[in-house]
């Protein structure tokens, strides 16, 4: 038995140094992310999804602390890479996003979002998740996604 995390197909070949080693650059498809990131992703030992990015200082708020705006954007992009094995590949929208703010994050902190898929039927995905600077809890999310069966 293989207790070695399997490869997203999708993503970049993971990168085998440096503070993301093991991780796999999402890149290419979303103007978006290649402006805020980069994001990373991979699949941890227990099978789940997930991402991370570390808080640029262009992401910080008046206060010195990371956008609230920043941290939700980067949840918005969670939800889909929690959902990567229920998405098949296949397209999707954000119907929701729901955050609570738990605490701040600071620049250059390593922020890593995991979460679970509560439900998938249909044309939509339950997801939540929480994510973590450094270690800390800042950011409670769950959201609703909508499969697209073309693309756009």
């Amino acid at each position: 038995m293989n207790d070695a995390p399997e490869e997203v197909a999708d993503l970049e070949p993971p990168l085998d140094q440096g503070e993301w080693a093991g991780w796999s650059v999402w890149s290419g498809r979303q103007p978006f992310v290649e402006h805020v990131g980069p994001f990373y992703t991979r699949r941890a030992a227990d099978g789940n999804m997930e991402c991370g990015c570390v808080a640029w200082p262009e992401m910080l708020n008046g206060q010195g602390v990371v956008h609230g705006g920043a941290l939700m954007a980067f949840a918005d992009h969670a939800i889909f890479q929690i959902a990567y094995d229920q998405l098949r590949g296949l397209q999707g929208l954000t119907v929701s996003l729901n955050s609570e703010f738990l605490a701040p994050a600071s620049a250059n902190a390593r922020l890593i979002a995991r979460g679970e898929v509560l439900k998938s039927g249909g044309h939509l995905i339950f997801v939540r998740g929480l994510l973590k600077a450094d270690d800390v809890p800042t950011l409670g999310f769950s959201g609703v996604l909508k499969v697209l069966r073309q693309k756009y």
